[in-house]
Formats: structure tokens, sequence, C-alpha cells
């Protein structure tokens, strides 16, 4: 996928911040309607396989298809579009869109092919039926391909459940199947029709159908990223993760929100564009049945060859499985937030951080050590170089709270033995150049003497030094080829392998919780909770001996989490849904999409779903192109600061694993970080940590939060004024409404 750079104006001090109290119109939800007795549905000869309250499904089996009836809006979604009047599509591209699976495997010879249901199995008389519980199931043979897979359609009380049946699968064939596509023209929308697809990339992003973007590459993400074991030569760009299991489709007739409530690690979500190769505009997930690889044999000679690596391990899950949740009329992608965050606190995975802040915290991020490479007597050498030291990061502490910010969350990493680039933390040893033990203790005392939240970090994910019990060959996670694999950092301008900073390697997940128990016993620290940083974005599998997928790993992850979580506060940062649920603070959570070429919004569906339920904060300040975007991006999203602050030698993070953290000398920015404080805090004592209930884009530029007690509040990044409700919202500004008389 192609990614569109922009490059923001920079903002200036606005001169004015403008508070208004002015009543806001009710929510643009679509009121509940009382539910009547279900019209005439067009089924198109379908028989009724399932009905609940809220629903009714009808399927034929003879083609696979099915359609999906609301009964209070008298809403219908189909599997597959109705294309018989579409003059513009050949018999061939009909036939496209009326298949519910899509495959892609190898054969023997190791060549990718890719088949649809609709030519490979129901057109060879491939398909079967039978009844199940309130549904219907499908078996869809791929005769040629001696490929069998089972779809089970359940209808629950307000949605529609379709699982893939995974220890059903059959493959009586040479080929091995990798990925299945499924329902991939569910709610697909033709060249005329109007609406958007929600995607869950970064803080969230909207498509728009028939955008005209249909010369660019479709949007595919891994849900919560690409597996980092298979390490790039190249990347192809800089880009946001999907961070929930989650897509929207949103029409004039409603929207429906689908969530992978089953193999969530193994999904992909696909949206094309009327005129790609999907013909209509289509978004739905696939999933990796069986994870590969390629390798390059030979590679320094003439002879160099790919060859494809196929685990024999399938998906380790009981099924793929997705729900489809039928909204209102007049439901948008605000909607959809609010649902899945209903979903998540009614299973119980979504819960209330414990301890409440009065005022909105300010995160600190601080490093204590880096190793550089130096020199002695013309012999080179690493050296230990301290960034902020034990004691520079009490005074941090008090020099923060003294200008005037009252509450600090404060991650402090790389303060152990070897710094951030040390052994694993499991022998209780503190970095001698950050100081010594007492002087980590004086720490302590004095973050609990300031009632600030200080929690120490360490890094679970990244291998650097064998040693404290841990080895390369034993303790990492390794590739399909059973090797461990190197990580290298990229240049943000070629984009390729940085091979002037040392690479790592990344550290088996089976052992996260070892390691956790190892460090809580020796270090025996009394803080609020422990900073977990990596935990939150990175994910991979580990192919070693015992052999764990995406999925097993997710339960590795949670436990590690969750085990943490049983010693105090958890922070993570730009966490995904399983660590974000997990998680006490969230750092850095993203404001914005990747900005891929195919999409046209950025909105805040992560920070709707979170709000009030988890403390969450934007990405560094004194890191970004424009500190004032930065105090408005926090306002629409209900958001926290970050700051990324250090003491001393801020040059020497340039070829180190930190080396983004530039700009970091705290007395340079304590001032606006107090400054930027105080302004929110005014404005979050007017919304308190109460959940986002709406979020809209009033104009280009200028969008509108709605928070559940009342008050909205409206930014404007554009140049120009804008008076909404008769109000006046400053350029580079803001502006606070409320309900309230």
């Amino acid at each position: 996928m192609k990614k569109t750079f922009a490059f923001m104006v920079a903002l200036g001090l606005f001169c004015q911040l403008t508070f208004r109290v002015f009543a806001v119109p009710e929510t643009t939800s679509a009121p509940e309607k009382q539910i009547t007795a279900a019209a005439a549905v067009q089924t198109d000869g379908m028989d009724m396989v399932g009905e609940s309250k809220l629903l009714q499904l009808y399927a034929d089996s003879k083609t696979g298809a099915f359609i999906l009836y609301q009964k209070d809006t008298g809403a219908i979604w189909r599997s597959n579009p109705d294309t018989a009047s579409d003059d513009s599509l050949g018999q061939g591209k009909k036939r496209l869109l009326e298949s519910q699976l899509e495959i892609r495997y190898y054969d023997a010879k190791s060549m990718s092919q890719e088949r649809v249901s609709k030519i490979a199995s129901v057109n060879k008389n491939g398909l079967s039926a039978e009844k199940a519980e309130n549904g219907i199931i499908f078996r869809y043979s791929f005769v040629s391909e001696g490929i069998s897979i089972p779809i089970q359609y359940t209808l629950q009380e307000d949605h529609l459940q379709v699982s893939v049946l995974i220890d059903q699968i059959e493959e009586t064939a040479e080929n091995r199947l990798i990925d299945i596509s499924l329902l991939p023209y569910f709610g697909a929308a033709n060249t005329t029709e109007q609406g958007y697809f929600f995607v869950p990339d970064g803080s969230g992003s909207l498509i728009h159908f028939n955008n005209g973007k249909y010369n660019g590459s479709a949007y595919q993400q891994k849900v919560y990223g690409e597996d980092l074991i298979v390490a790039q030569e190249r990347l192809d760009y800089f880009s946001e993760t999907a961070k929930f299991p989650v897509l929207g489709i949103s029409k004039n007739s409603g929207s429906v929100l689908s969530v992978v409530q089953d193999g969530a690690a193994f999904a992909q979500v696909n949206a094309y564009v009327a005129g790609m190769k999907k013909n209509y505009n289509v978004a739905y997930f696939s999933f990796n049945y069986r994870p590969y690889d390629t390798v390059m044999l030979d590679s320094s000679s003439s002879r160099a060859k790919e060859v494809v690596v196929l685990s024999e391990k399938k998906a380790q899950c009981d099924a793929f499985t997705v729900d489809y949740y039928p909204l209102g009329t007049g439901s948008g992608y605000s909607d959809m937030a609010l649902k899945y965050k209903e979903l998540l606190i009614s299973e119980g995975s979504l819960t209330k951080t414990a301890e409440q802040h009065q005022d909105l915290p300010v995160y600190i991020n601080s490093y204590g050590a880096v190793k550089k490479k130096g020199s002695f007597l013309w012999i080179p050498v690493d050296v230990m170089k301290p960034l902020t030291t034990y004691q520079d990061a009490a005074k941090m502490i008090t020099d923060l709270k003294a200008a005037g910010i009252a509450d600090i969350v404060f991650s402090y990493e790389g303060w152990t033995a070897g710094g951030m680039t040390g052994k694993m933390p499991v022998k209780g040893k503190y970095e001698s150049v950050l100081g010594n033990k007492k002087d980590f203790q004086t720490l302590l005392q004095t973050a609990k003497e300031n009632e600030i939240t200080f929690l120490p970090g360490i890094n679970l994910t990244d291998f650097y030094q064998s040693g404290n019990g841990y080895a390369k060959g034993s303790s990492t996670a390794k590739n399909l080829n059973k090797s461990p694999s190197l990580q290298y950092r990229y240049s943000p301008f070629s984009l390729v392998k940085d091979l002037e900073t040392a690479p790592y390697y990344l550290f088996s997940p089976r052992l996260y919780s070892e390691v956790l128990q190892k460090f809580y016993k020796k270090y025996h620290l009394n803080t609020d909770g422990i900073s977990l940083k990596a935990l939150g974005y990175k994910f991979y599998s580990d192919s070693g001996k015992e052999g764990y997928d995406r999925g097993e790993i997710l339960e590795l992850v949670t436990d590690a989490l969750n085990q943490a979580a049983e010693s105090g506060s958890v922070l993570t940062k730009s966490a995904n849904l399983y660590a974000a649920c997990a998680s006490d603070y969230i750092s850095e959570v993203p404001v914005s999409s990747s900005g891929y070429d195919i999409t046209d919004q950025s909105v805040p569906f992560y920070q709707i779903v979170m709000s009030g339920y988890k403390n969450y904060s934007i990405p560094s300040v004194n890191l970004s192109y424009d500190t004032d975007f930065c105090l408005l991006k926090a306002m629409e999203t209900g958001s926290s600061l970050t700051f990324d602050f250090n003491a001393q030698n801020f040059e020497d993070t340039a070829g180190t694993p930190i080396e983004s953290v530039y700009n970091s000398n705290y007395n340079d920015w304590i001032g606006l970080a107090a400054e930027q404080s105080k302004i929110l805090n005014d404005v979050y004592q007017k919304t308190g940590n109460h959940c986002i209930v709406g979020h809209s884009s009033l104009a280009e530029n200028v969008y509108c939060t709605s928070f559940e007690n009342g008050t909205s509040v409206a930014v404007n990044y554009s140049d120009q004024d804008f008076v909404f409700e008769g109000q006046n919202v400053p350029a580079k500004g803001y502006c606070l409404f409320s309900t309230e008389k």
C-alpha cells in the first residue's frame, strides 16, 4: 500500500483560547423504534433458517447466498450484491461477486494459487447444506483442489455469527491451504451508493465508497500488526497497525459492525473501492490458516533461489468466527465504537482503571542509560552514557511538581544493569553510571512524597545480550526455518535496514512470565506498578522447538500482562486490544491513521472505545512537528499529554534503540508542559473522566467531540474561524459547549 506523506503547516500559538457555554443538539443516533411485525421481505426464493426478536436469516442451499433482515428498520444485508441489473459487469465479474469464500493455497510445486467458491465449488456441485440450530451449515468442497471448508451461520438475538469450523477443514490432495477470505462481498456497495467503511488503522480510518482511488492499492492490514518474526529487507512505508479486530460498513439504510470473536490473531482486514479488482466497494476479514515464510537459499551466489516454507501446524483455535451486528438507521462510526465498547464491557474484557485521577495526568517518558560506541587509547569500546540518572529523575519529578503539574505518570526505562540494551533484568542489579541501589530507593521515595505514579519499565521483547540464564540459541523466538530472526531498525528516509545500529533478537514469549517472576523476586520494588511498553504493540510468533502460533502467543502475552497487574498498575504503549484491556495506562495512543491513499479520514474510534475506562495519552508533544496541534488533539480525543524528558547527554540517543528521542532536555520543555497541562485540565474539569459518546466532522479540519455528561468540545485546526451553533470556534483553537443552563 502506497502511503501519502503529508507535511503539516506549522501552527502558531493561538492567542486566545475561548470558552463558551451553549446547548448542543441531541445525539445524532437514530431513536429506538418499536419493533413491529416484519414486512414482506424480498428473499429471492430463499428459505428462512433462523429468527430472533430483532432479525431474520434467509439462505439459499443451492448457492450459499443469504439475506440478513432487520425487523425494526427493514434493512436488508446480503452476503452477495444483487448484480442482475448491473449492465456494467460481465458474467465473469458477476460470478466473482457471487462467492462467499475466497481461498489461497500452495500447490505441489509451491506455487501460490487463488480460487473463489462460486466457480471452484458451487458451479462444480461442491456445495452441500445442513440445518443447524437457528441457522445453517454450508460445506464448500473445492473439488479440483482437494480442499473442503465448512461455514456455520447462527442467528443470535442481535447479530449473525459466522464461523469457519477449523477442525472440520479437509485437505485431501497435495495442496496446502494458506488463507481464507470470509464473506468478501457481504454488504458490498455498488458504483452509485453512498457511505463508507470503517477500518481499525491506528486511531481509526474511513474509506468512502466510490472515492475514485481505484488506481492505488487496496487496504490490507493484519490485526495486531505484521508478524515481526518475518524480517524485511526494507519497508514500503512507516505505518500504524490495526489495533482492534473490527470493521464497519455504513450506508444510508444503516450500519453493520463486524467483530472477530475467535481467531483475531490470525485475521487481516481488507477493503477495496469500486474500480479495483473486486469491482464493487467491499470490506471483509481474511484469516491465515497456515503460517508460511520464504527463505533465500544460496543467497550469496548467482544460483540464489527463494523457497517457500510452510508450517505443518495449522491455526490453533476452535474457529475463525465473525459476529455481524446490524445497527440502526443513521448510525455511523461513533455508534460502531459505542457498540464495540458495550460488547467489551458485557464480556468483561473492558473494566475501569482502579485508580481514578482528579486531574488529567501528564505522561513522562524518561530513560536511564544507553550504550554508545567509543574508544580508549584508540581501541573501540562500548561506553555507557547516562541520560537520566536516579538523582536526575528525582530532581525532574520535584521540578515538574514545582512548575504546577499536579498529576504525573512517570515511566522510567533503561535503569537496570546494561541500560536500554542490557541482559534480561533477573539478577536485581542496577546500572552503575546511574547510581546505586540507595539512590534508586531515594528516587522511589521522592516519587511517593510527590504523589506521582512512578512506573519503572523493563523490555520483555527485545533481546540484546546473552546472560543471566538466557541465551540467543535457547531463549529467542524462531522463524519457520528454526533460526533466530535478526531485527533491524529502518532509516526513516530510505526505509532500508539501518546497518549502523546494532541488530537484536526477539525474546521468546514463552519466557515472559518467568522473567517477570524473577524480576519481582530480585528487585523488591515498592512502586505503583510497572511499565511494559513493548508488550502493548510488539506481536510475533515463535516457531521454535515447542512452536507457538499467533493465537497461542496472544495467550502468553495476556498471561504476562495479567501477572504484572497483580503487583500494581500496568502501562503499555500504543496498545493493541488485548494489552489495552489489561492495562491501567496506555501511553502514546495513535491520534491518526496511516494515511494510505485509499483512506479518506482519520477518526478517534480507539479513544471512543477506551474513554472513561482507561487513561491514555497522545504521542510525545516535544517529539512532534507542532505542539499546538498536539494540545488540540488531546482535547478532541480526551487524552493526556506525553513528553519525553532526559537530563543530560541528549545527543547520545543517535544510533541507539531510542534514537527518535531527540530534543528531550526537560529544562527546555517544562514551561510548555505546565502551560498545556493547565489548559487541558481546565477542559477536563468540564468533561471529567466521562465517556465520549459522539464525534463528528463539522467542516474541513473542524471536529466536535461529545461527552456523556453533556459537554462537547469543538476543535478547529484550520486557519479560519468557524461558527458552530452561533458560537465562534477560533482558528487553531477550541470552544466548549454544554447542555447545562
